[in-house]
């Protein structure tokens, strides 16, 4: 019977499937929306980060300053073992630490020596050198 009716009421049954079209664009539109806006985002962010990455300036450190710290830091160190005898026992622990977790735990505590370092391993990698020129020859 709804065959039937169908078949004679064509316009009808085109108008009917009209508005489920539209009803179903309403529906999905802004979700196609939401995700263009989420991909949108992502791809600026992406290429800001990008840009941002390209211009960073890398200072230069004078390689007789850097083993000057280091010898200065260590003398530092060797003395406040000396004056503290509580400290070795602390050591103690932070041997018995596991390494990922001592070494989370150094760069909390010095930062300035941790920029040097990781300066410095560069600088014995070669590259950056204080002439300016980033051939990456050792010397």
């Amino acid at each position: 019977a709804d065959e039937d009716f169908w078949q004679r009421n064509l316009l009808e049954c085109e108008r009917i499937y009209a508005m489920k079209e539209e009803a179903h664009l309403r529906t999905v539109r802004p979700a196609v929306y939401v995700v263009f806006t989420i991909l949108l985002y992502w791809t600026i962010r992406t290429l800001i980060h990008e840009w941002a990455k390209a211009r960073v300036v890398v200072p230069k450190i004078d390689r007789d300053m850097l083993e000057t710290y280091e010898g200065f830091n260590m003398i530092v160190r060797q003395f406040s073992r000396a004056m503290n005898p509580q400290n070795r026992t602390f050591q103690h622990e932070q041997a018995m630490m596991h390494p990922h977790q001592y070494q989370q735990q150094q760069r909390r505590k010095r930062p300035l020596r941790n920029w040097l370092n990781r300066y410095a391993e560069q600088y014995m990698r070669g590259g950056n050198d204080n002439d300016g020129n980033d051939d990456g020859n050792k010397r």
